[in-house]
């Protein structure tokens, strides 16, 4: 799998591919791994994916120092608002691949109605409006 294969799944294992983002349809960000002037403000200054770049790791769990504190802190946060972990997506992503995680994202924030992409970080459809329910625990 080339990096480009790859650009919707942040090192931190954040789905670029549903992000809001992403989804915005005036300047939409082009992910993690995409060129700095494509991205949101906030991925340009991040502090996981630049020391992803300086430790030369394509995902944070290839890292010795995996779990650090500044991922535990994202994950906290989106466990919190959105009911999502990406320390546990980057930890399948080591376990089963990278190919295998952005499969099973990208099927995870399809819309059923109208094939379109659910934004991960509202629930609900870009093109159709649908919204996904909150996954039970």
């Amino acid at each position: 799998m080339t990096l480009d294969d790859q650009k919707d799944l942040a090192p931190c294992g954040v789905f670029c591919g549903a992000c809001y983002a992403h989804l915005r349809k005036r300047k939409p960000c082009g992910g993690c791994r995409g060129r700095a002037e494509e991205k949101a403000a906030a991925c340009r200054k991040c502090r996981i994916a630049e020391c992803a770049r300086e430790r030369k790791v394509i995902y944070c769990g290839e890292c010795g120092a995996f779990p650090c504190p500044p991922l535990r802190a994202l994950d906290r946060n989106y466990r919190r608002r959105y009911g999502l972990s990406p320390l546990d997506t980057g930890v399948l992503a080591g376990e089963r691949g990278a190919r295998f995680v952005l499969e099973m994202e990208r099927r995870r924030w399809t819309c059923p109605d109208c094939g379109g992409v659910i934004c991960l970080h509202d629930r609900t459809c870009s093109l159709c409006g649908y919204h996904l329910p909150a996954e039970e625990e």
